[in-house]
């Protein structure tokens, strides 16, 4: 009974720390995309001002 209990709880401790280590990734993700969208429009920006 113990031991079903203690199963329970650390199978509840790992879902939680996988879920927000995915969240976390996912917003890495998100700020490196809109970090690299907004550098290649400032890039494409300065281009036609050069052409």
């Amino acid at each position: 009974k113990h031991y079903l209990h203690l199963r329970a709880n650390v199978i509840f401790v790992q879902r939680r720390y996988r879920a927000l280590t995915a969240v976390r990734t996912q917003a890495v993700v998100c700020t490196q995309s809109s970090y690299r969208s907004c550098k290649v429009q400032e890039d494409m920006q300065h281009r036609h001002r050069a052409a």
